[in-house]
């Protein structure tokens, strides 16, 4: 389950759903990522990296951002916001676990292709997120 910044508490959701289920908190600064461990999030998305279609007019926060929110949350970061396949390995590089995409691929003239992009890259990259050890991880939390 995904919640934005300003959403329902992971704690909150763990209090109805318990543990088994992973609940990720979207973050936009280090305050965020720092509430998002102290609620129980399992993992956090953070952007915009770049800019984005998605969010026409904001600037991008760069990778240095991915840097600082991934040391002060202490979570799997997963990066968002302007992420192409080539700049996937840079992401990676950053502290980021993996990335997610909206734009690259539904706006894409082949979404399947574009979809396969991104994961070449991130298995290029040497991505950490594997979404089935986590949610085992959590089952045993």
């Amino acid at each position: 389950m995904q919640m934005g910044e300003h959403g329902l508490s992971p704690l909150d959701i763990r209090a109805v759903c318990g543990d088994s289920i992973l609940i990720g908190r979207s973050v936009h600064d280090e305050s965020g990522a720092e509430r998002a461990a102290f609620e129980r999030a399992d993992f956090i998305i953070a952007g915009n990296v770049y800019p984005t279609r998605s969010k026409p007019g904001r600037e991008g926060r760069g990778l240095d951002f991915i840097r600082r929110v991934a040391e002060a949350g202490g979570l799997p970061v997963i990066a968002i916001g302007g992420i192409t396949p080539a700049r996937v390995p840079e992401v990676i590089q950053a502290g980021a676990y993996g990335v997610a995409v909206i734009s690259g691929i539904l706006a894409a003239p082949d979404p399947s292709t574009a979809a396969q992009a991104y994961r070449l890259a991130l298995d290029e990259a040497g991505a950490r997120w594997n979404a089935s050890e986590t949610q085992r991880e959590a089952g045993e939390a």
